[in-house]
């Protein structure tokens, strides 16, 4: 697989497939505890940023082909702002500067597993550090088209809801 050979081997690989476990081991435990409570659990808080850099934009590719957006799940009395800077850290390397909030996305659950979750998401501009690998991806720059053809299904909505965002509202110049 040529994901293999452009992010660290097989290590790498196995690596981000036991994360994923863990994640759905953690879905499938909290919607099992929802169902027993009657489905009276909040989602969970997320963040997700969208950077562009001219034409491209910064996203995480998957051994399995699949892009997604930096970001993640709210720690416990963590901003959503803070949150959305400290995952692009995490996973990027980039320290970011953030931009506009775009908007809020809920997401019901449709699987065991994965979690119900709301997502802020935001624009930001890269303020400093050094693109890395990280257990969640790769980041690399994608034109929006390729974007839009290999972005995992949850952050589709995401993406698009950024896209009409600016739409209605253009980046300055220096931006855009």
């Amino acid at each position: 697989m040529l994901y293999r050979s452009k992010i660290g081997g097989c290590f790498a690989v196995l690596r981000e497939n036991l994360y994923r476990l863990l994640g759905y081991g953690a879905s499938i435990c909290f919607n099992a505890v929802n169902l027993m409570l009657g489905g009276n659990l909040p989602p969970f808080g997320s963040t997700c940023v969208v950077i562009k850099e001219g034409e491209r934009y910064l996203l995480l590719e998957h051994s399995n082909g699949k892009v997604g957006l930096p970001g993640g799940y709210i720690r416990w009395r963590e901003e959503p702002e803070e949150t959305a800077r400290r995952e692009c850290r995490e996973e990027t390397g980039l320290e970011v500067r953030l931009g506009d909030l775009v908007g809020c996305f809920s997401t019901p659950t449709t699987s065991w597993a994965r979690m119900s979750t709301l997502t802020v998401l935001y624009s930001a501009e890269i303020a400093g550090g050094h693109l890395r690998q990280a257990i969640e991806g790769r980041p690399g720059w994608f034109s929006a088209e390729e974007a839009r053809r290999r972005l995992d299904p949850y952050y589709q909505r995401l993406f698009e809801g950024y896209l009409r965002y600016y739409e209605r509202h253009p980046l300055p110049a220096s931006n855009s």
